[in-house]
């Protein structure tokens, strides 16, 4: 019989071919899996570092923004302020005023927490721009900065508007109700003088009730009124407080001539714009009683009422040097004859002191006559 022919072998080296290929497919495929690993956190580094540097300027814009917003809130702060001091006790009932402090107060609490707000915003830029320079931190650290930074720059910061806004609209509402005061203050002012004109026309229509002419005698006597016509311009000579007038004119008439004393007469300058007069007698240390009117308290501080002021004094004055011989050593001064020498060198001693007379008996004197008045005072 025929043999059969002997069948070829399989190729012995299949069966371990198959496991090494195997085998050198999973190193390449993994050493490809480790390229595109490291390109993708090559990648995830670069964004990471474009966010952050984004970030970092987004966040720099918002610092710049919200620190020229809080400046014009602390402007606001200390406008408010002055304003509301400058309008205490000139609203009619306050309530736009206490609005407006309370307003201020709630505007510094929203600068503190806000400003604070700002610092903690800026201390995060500064961390994460030190990390962006470092350049060796991790994704996570950069991203967790990034959100930080992200989430105070997104957050609200309208409230330091409104609150510029609040505080505008109260200080608006003070100036309205102090206008409204001040125009309620002026009605009333100009009620008042209206009122005081009208008395004061009432009063100089009025009957004299003091002669105009002296009763002096070398024994003494009452001098002559001293009766100025009203100024072209009244003038206040001292910015006296209102209520304080008597104090001051008590004051100055008794540091011109402490030998006196001021007896105040309702209705004495009746018929006159304003006067005095003065009595004298006794002995020279004997005090000079000078008579005034109380309704002229505002006149007896101006420039008229205090010539004469000094007009009185001076004959005070002159009764302390002279005494029985007042009438006599004046008619040597002047030339004149009578009490109208005397009341002359009073006119001469207020201009001494003055610079001005009341005008009733001179306006001017010799030299020599300056001269002699000066030695009273």
């Amino acid at each position: 019989m025929p043999r059969k022919a002997k069948q070829a072998d399989k190729p012995f080296f299949l069966r371990h071919w198959q496991p090494i290929t195997a085998i050198t497919s999973v190193v390449i495929l993994l050493s490809g899996l480790g390229v595109i690993a490291n390109e993708n956190y090559i990648q995830g580094q670069i964004s990471a570092a474009a966010d952050a540097e984004f970030a970092v300027e987004l966040a720099q814009l918002r610092v710049e923004e919200v620190s020229a917003t809080l400046d014009d809130l602390e402007l606001a702060i200390q406008n408010a302020l002055e304003i509301s001091t400058e309008a205490v006790g000139q609203t009619s009932d306050g309530k736009d005023l206490e609005a407006l402090v309370a307003d201020i107060e709630k505007a510094k609490e929203i600068w503190v927490k806000e400003t604070t707000r700002l610092l903690e915003l800026e201390a995060a830029v500064k961390a994460l721009r030190q990390k962006i320079d470092q350049g060796t931190s991790s994704g996570t650290t950069i991203a967790t900065l990034v959100k930080s930074v992200n989430d105070a720059v997104s957050s609200d910061w309208g409230k330091i508007v409104v609150q510029i806004v609040s505080l505008g609209e109260k200080i608006t509402s003070v100036q309205v109700a102090q206008a409204l005061w001040e125009q309620e203050q002026e009605e009333v002012a100009a009620e008042k003088a209206e009122a005081e004109a009208a008395e004061e026309a009432e009063r100089l229509a009025r009957a004299r009730t003091i002669a105009p002419t002296s009763t002096l005698t070398d024994s003494g006597g009452s001098t002559a009124p001293s009766a100025p016509a009203p100024p072209a311009q009244e003038v206040v000579v001292a910015p006296v407080e209102d209520g304080e007038n008597l104090a001051y004119i008590t004051s100055y008439v008794a540091a011109l001539a402490p030998n006196s004393f001021i007896s105040w007469v309702p209705g004495l300058c009746d018929g006159y714009y304003v006067c005095g007069r003065a009595w004298v007698g006794g002995v020279n240390s004997t005090p000079v009683r000078i008579e005034l009117d109380p309704a002229l308290y505002d006149i007896y501080v101006n420039t008229v009422g205090i010539s004469v002021l000094v007009h009185e004094a001076a004959h005070a004055r002159q009764w302390l040097k002279y005494g029985s011989n007042i009438i006599t050593a004046n008619e040597g001064y002047t030339g004149l004859v009578g009490t109208i020498a005397v009341e002359r060198m009073a006119d001469c001693a207020t201009i001494v002191k003055l610079g001005y007379s009341t005008n009733v008996y001179t306006s001017s004197c010799t030299p020599s006559e300056l001269e002699a008045a000066a030695t009273i005072w």
